[in-house]
């Protein structure tokens, strides 16, 4: 990766990382601010069309857990994307066969629960190719055992002219929303 990127902090909070960004790399969150290069923007809306097609890497740390419609919200980020841009998605793993181990996976604002595979398979399924899929907490072994890890992450980056399959009751549109098909379903 080179130095001047622009990186977008998607739910960058208090702007942690974006200390560690490019100068002119910015941050988004449900409340904004100015002095730390933060603007306001609500993750279920449209991305406004200044930001669009402006960013090199969007990083997404512990938000998509807090997403009501993360399909939606993956096929959304696309759109802040570079062509040849990449998603960063990190967030907590729920294990399922011991839920208590990792006791944040279970917070109340949580409405969204991931493993290692299943965020694989919402990325997926939204048009995105996997690059790398580990775990931040064992840097050496990240990729081996990131099914026990308390977080997982991927980096992605989009599939040109993505398209569900035809056995799909939806397609996506020129802009890349979500349309249905007309189709007698037998009703």
């Amino acid at each position: 990766m080179k130095l001047n990127q622009i990186w977008l902090d998607l739910g960058a909070g208090d702007g942690t990382y974006l200390r560690w960004m490019s100068q002119d790399s910015y941050g988004l969150d449900i409340k904004g601010d100015a002095d730390r290069k933060i603007q306001s923007w609500n993750f279920n809306s449209e991305v406004p069309d200044i930001l669009q097609s402006s960013t090199d890497v969007v990083w997404c740390s512990n938000l998509i857990e807090h997403v009501l419609r993360p399909h939606e919200f993956l096929l959304e980020i696309k759109r802040f994307l570079r062509k040849d841009g990449i998603v960063i998605l990190v967030c907590p793993q729920t294990l399922i066969r011991n839920p208590l181990i990792y006791r944040g996976t279970l917070q109340g604002d949580h409405v969204n629960f991931f493993n290692l595979t299943t965020l694989k398979l919402t990325v997926k399924a939204a048009g995105f190719e996997v690059l790398y899929s580990g775990t931040p907490s064992f840097a050496k072994f990240g990729m081996r055992l990131a099914f026990v890890a308390p977080t997982i992450f991927v980096v992605i980056k989009p599939i040109q002219d993505f398209q569900y399959p035809q056995s799909a009751h939806k397609y996506l549109d020129a802009d890349g929303k979500i349309c249905f098909k007309e189709e007698n379903l037998g009703h």
